[in-house]
């Protein structure tokens, strides 16, 4: 708390002055550039109360991380000023309210973590504006709604967590994401079929804790390079593909807790991948 106080001292007091940019600049968790501040550090600190609105006179700020600490109360809407805020790390706290609108106006935001605080709320104010997104992490939020159609846009995606949260409505097509590894949509609302995914290069899928039914695509198996598959928990029937015998880099695949049905296809049973963890 002390150096959070500090800090918005120095801000609100006097943020114009050289002097206290240069006071800024001299502190161990600040990262300056030609007198202005671009980075700060202040994860893991226990740092508690709540995140000072002068953040925003900070406009040349591109790196933000107070993560793994104590801070409470809503993020502020003054975040809309820092207009080239590059990461924004605020997992792991207690943060509460509604998901900040002011975060589809960032256009250049490439990685944004709010995960593990549960009391955030509200739609995901994800716009066309986010296009350098690569980075989404909202997972163990109360978030709710469904996924924004916006999303399909964020062609740079490479992870998308969004596990653990209130999330509802069905998986949308995710075809135009090419450049996306990491998927986690699990323990949601989701119901629907799963969607289609050729030409995705997707190493981590987990659908696994929903509500999700129909069958499994054919075009999962032409994933190949997947590492991680759960779609255990769901609805799910029909067979298993004979495509899943595609799989080079399969670790672990769980496929439980569904209503399949028929045999494991010889294809998946010798893969060449050695496969640690298969529950199927």
């Amino acid at each position: 708390m002390e150096v959070l106080n500090y800090f918005n001292g120095l801000l609100t007091n006097s943020s114009v002055l050289y002097n206290t940019t240069q006071e800024l600049c001299n502190l161990n968790f600040v990262e300056c550039w030609n007198d202005h501040v671009k980075s700060i550090y202040l994860g893991s600190k226990m740092l508690t109360g709540t995140i000072p609105q002068s953040i925003q006179n900070l406009i040349q700020l591109r790196y933000l991380d107070l993560s793994f600490n104590l801070l409470s109360g809503t993020i502020p809407d003054s975040f809309s000023q820092l207009t080239i805020l590059d990461t924004l790390d605020l997992s792991n706290n207690q943060l509460s309210g509604t998901f900040p609108g002011s975060i589809q106006y960032l256009t250049t935001l490439t990685r944004l973590r709010l995960r593990n605080n549960n009391l955030i709320t509200g739609n995901i104010s994800i716009g066309p504006l986010n296009i350098d997104l690569f980075i989404l992490d909202l997972s163990r939020t109360s978030v709710s709604g469904i996924i924004p159609s916006a999303l399909q846009d964020l062609t740079q995606l490479l992870l998308l967590d969004l596990s653990q949260t209130n999330i509802s409505g069905k998986i949308p097509n995710l075809l135009k994401l090419k450049q996306l590894e990491y998927l986690d949509l699990s323990y949601c609302l989701l119901t629907g079929e799963i969607p289609e995914f050729q030409g995705l290069h997707l190493k981590h899928l987990d659908f696994s804790g929903n509500q999700l039914i129909g069958t499994i695509p054919n075009s999962l198996g032409d994933v190949s390079e997947i590492a991680f598959l759960d779609l255990s928990s769901n609805y799910l029937i029909g067979t298993i593909p004979d495509s899943f015998g595609n799989f080079t880099s399969l670790i672990s695949i769980n496929l439980s807790n569904n209503y399949l049905s028929g045999t494991i296809p010889t294809s998946l049973k010798t893969m060449k991948t050695g496969c640690m963890f298969c529950k199927i």
